[in-house]
């Protein structure tokens, strides 16, 4: 095995182990108090493991999309599907797909509902707290 594939195998074990062991909270949501158009996708994954998958579509539906997304952005051949257009398509596609789910998880479940409720710990939260 050359270094180069060596570094992305260890990019993908760092990743695993930092979302998995170390229980990372979203920043975004630490900061501002609302819900980044991932939330939810840790707890889903989690939930997916354990073979509760109609856990982990409540968490976040597209679960299931995006590690395949980062294994063909690490591990999949440049240009992908041959062409520099249709790469650059695919990762536009995968970011609209995201905003819309996105939005209709907002509409439909935030502020109440976990993982799209809004986190009144947050930073932003306390400094307007403070100003009150």
């Amino acid at each position: 095995m050359d270094f180069k594939n060596e570094k992305k195998h260890i990019i993908v074990v760092l990743m695993v182990a930092a979302v998995f062991l170390l229980k990372w909270k979203c920043l975004i949501k630490k900061f501002i108090g609302i819900p980044c158009p991932s939330c939810g996708l840790t707890r889903a994954l989690r939930a997916a493991f354990k073979l509760d998958f109609h856990k982990s579509f409540s968490y976040h539906p597209l679960f299931w999309l995006i590690p395949i997304v980062i294994i063909i952005f690490i591990y999949g051949k440049k240009p992908l599907f041959g062409s520099k257009k249709y790469e650059i398509a695919f990762y536009i596609s995968v970011v609209v797909i995201m905003i819309i789910v996105y939005m209709v998880r907002m509409i439909m479940f935030f502020p109440d509902t976990v993982p799209m409720d809004y986190d009144k710990s947050s930073y932003l939260w306390k400094i307007i707290r403070l100003f009150r």
